[in-house]
């Protein structure tokens, strides 16, 4: 009797210690605190985990985690410290290997991991990190339990055909739209459920959502289950795309880390790895990895990654400042438990989800709007926004300004502000230089439309609140470069100079053009770059060569704001912009005047290019042609010296008294 007292008691030590301090979870001192955890706890932690142990007994006196197996108990011994030194992913794949050698039952090796997470105090989002192994730079994610996969296909009349999806991510200008053959969207939701049997993951179908001509259908099963030709497999990673391929992503098995490490390093497409390890997720399928989150009593799945604050913004919340009455908690121990922060502490905004949470606030509140904004988007990796958030007429827009002096050059856009990193920062060395993101994109707020008279719009009022209406160089590449030529027609007292790269929206003519067709995705005109005549056709800065180019943090941010699924320009828009332009212009034969002009082509060699540039130089009586050979499309990621040399012509031009050289 004495015996069963003391085992106890021993148990409790263990066990119970944990639930000396507070029922909640606590952000103090940029940490995040567990439930009956005391802020002066020491930094080794002691529990009984909740997961089974396995046939072994297995211990690692060097791990951050110390696991003994007593009783058909697992006693676990943590230190916090050693564990948050951790690379990213450490919990997933150390609790593998544990299941993979017998020391845990059979499908618990997930739930130890977020166990141990859930343990001892770490950094706001230390438990993500550890839990999720990710690259640092964004170009994959692995799918661990908990997680879920969203997969959406177009719907074809005629399987046999091809549709021609849309760009989601650069604004470069070079979607075609859909055919008529295009008859709705098919979404499957897949659960990535621990392994049965095994160690690792494994998916199972959750829901397919079929919309074909604008009413929505459940079904069993999806059209192509990709998930299951990749069959008795553990881990998996999902490789997002780079340079020009033709496919979205690839959706990558193995049976462990060291294996999976191997194949990543031959993992530019699915040709050089074994046909059971690798599938190839087509363009026309767009591919999220999600977790699910209440927020206001409705399941939200939210992007894996994405903080409280993008969760907030997610369910409707525009205004400044914080939700009235916000409310978050997240599990702990199987149990949903709140998190206490100050009031107005920003630090909760920037809590990534990890699934499971509830956020919610009280939407019925005297005198609170309908909707608000945040005034700190976050992108969730390190570091803050650049520049600052501007009103350009009841929407906040990001506005990004660097350098000082005369004339100030501001970048019309194609692609989000820090895709022109190279170039603003060489700029910046001689005169000032703006970027900013159009609405919709980045940490821009959702605007009315893409068309080109909004974002005309758009930088009008930017630059009434920060010039005053002093004149500015324009620089656009493709589509950007006619809104600068919208731009001059509606306000040319405010323009200095013009910067034109890879442009070619400029009406090639009805002797170019098949009958009925305005813009063709083949030979018969010009919208930079060539466009291939496979389908689907899809281009973004992904797929230019000169992408790669940019820093690591640049291609993050990039990536980031492409997975929001901003609406970008269509080869539709630029026609309408083109249209605009004509009737502003309204025939006249040199609509830039005497304008210093600089038209920076690249050797793009579809018919009718290089007249179109020739035809573009003739709008100004003060032009020059630059040559940008090496580049595909996007000139200021693969020559950023050649757009920085195009836009220093102009801007010494203006100071000269508006003369090029």
């Amino acid at each position: 009797m004495l015996r069963i007292v003391a085992i106890a008691a021993g148990i409790c030590v263990a066990g119970c210690a944990v639930r000396s301090g507070p029922a909640t979870w606590r952000l103090s001192e940029k940490r995040l605190i567990p439930p009956g955890i005391t802020a002066n706890a020491p930094p080794t932690r002691k529990f009984i985990a909740a997961a089974e142990p396995g046939k072994r007994s297995c211990s690692d006196d060097t791990a951050p985690v110390l696991l003994r197996k007593q009783h058909q108990r697992l006693h676990a011994t943590v230190n916090a410290e050693a564990l948050a030194r951790q690379a990213p992913g450490w919990l997933d794949h150390w609790a593998f290997a544990l299941e993979t050698q017998g020391c845990l039952s059979p499908g618990s090796a997930a739930s130890l991991a977020k166990e141990v997470s859930e343990t001892v105090p770490l950094e706001p989002n230390g438990a993500f990190r550890l839990l999720y192994p990710v690259s640092p730079v964004g170009d994959w994610v692995e799918l661990p339990p908990g997680s879920r996969l969203q997969l959406t296909a177009p719907i074809l009349r005629d399987p046999s055909g091809s549709v021609i999806a849309s760009t989601t991510a650069s604004g470069l200008s070079v979607t075609v739209r859909a055919s008529d053959n295009l008859i709705g969207f098919e979404t499957t939701t897949y659960d990535v459920r621990p392994r049965t049997g095994g160690p690792g993951s494994e998916f199972a179908v959750r829901s397919v959502k079929r919309t074909i001509d604008g009413k929505e259908q459940e079904t069993s099963q999806p059209a192509v289950n990709y998930p299951a030709l990749l069959p008795d497999l553990a881990l998996f990673r999902l490789v997002y795309k780079t340079g020009q391929t033709a496919f979205t992503a690839l959706l990558i098995g193995a049976n462990s880390p060291a294996e999976m490490d191997q194949q990543m390093s031959n993992a530019n497409s699915c040709t050089q790895l074994p046909p059971d390890r690798c599938i190839a997720i087509p363009r026309n399928t767009g591919v999220n990895p999600v977790v699910p989150v209440m927020v206001n009593g409705a399941e939200v799945p939210l992007r894996l990654g994405a903080s409280v604050g993008e969760a907030i913004r997610q369910a409707g919340w525009r205004l400044a400042g914080f939700p009235p009455k916000l409310t978050v908690s997240r599990p702990h121990r199987g149990r949903l438990a709140r998190i206490d922060f100050a009031p107005g502490d920003p630090t909760i905004l920037t809590l990534t989800a990890l699934g499971g949470d509830t956020i919610s606030w009280d939407r019925t509140a005297p005198g609170q709007p309908a909707v608000a904004r945040l005034s700190v988007p976050e992108f969730p990796a390190p570091g803050q926004m650049p520049g600052k958030l501007v009103d350009a007429g009841g929407r906040l827009l990001h506005l990004y300004c660097t350098g000082s002096g005369e004339p100030l050059v501001m970048i019309a856009g194609a692609g989000f502000s820090f895709d022109w990193d190279l170039v603003q920062t060489e700029v910046a060395k001689f005169t000032r230089v703006c970027t900013y993101d159009p609405a919709g994109t980045a940490w821009s707020e959702a605007g009315i439309s893409v068309e080109c008279q909004t974002r005309v719009d758009e930088i009008h009022r930017i630059l009434a609140a920060e010039r005053k209406g002093k004149p500015v160089v324009l620089a656009g590449l493709s589509i950007g470069a006619l809104v600068a030529r919208l731009y001059v027609a509606e306000y040319p007292k405010e323009v200095s100079g013009i910067v034109m790269l890879d442009h070619a929206f400029l009406n090639p003519g009805a002797a170019n053009l098949s009958p009925g067709k305005s813009f063709a995705p083949s030979g018969q005109t010009d919208t930079p770059p060539v466009l291939l005549e496979m389908t689907p056709i899809e281009i973004t800065a992904e797929d230019d060569p000169g992408f790669t180019q940019l820093p690591d943090r640049i291609k993050a941010l990039h990536r980031w704001a492409a997975a929001r699924k901003p609406v970008m320009p269509t080869i539709a828009n630029a026609q309408g912009c083109l249209d605009a332009v004509n009737a502003a212009t309204d025939g006249k034969p040199r609509p830039l005047r005497e304008l210093p002009l600089v038209v920076v082509s690249t050797g793009n060699e579809t018919p009718n290019y290089a007249a179109l540039q020739k035809d573009l130089l003739a709008l100004s009586g003060n032009s020059r042609q630059m040559m940008a050979l090496r580049s595909f499309h996007a000139i200021g990621m693969s020559e950023p010296d050649v757009a920085t040399a195009a836009i220093r012509a102009v801007v010494d031009a203006v100071l000269r008294g508006g003369r090029l050289e």
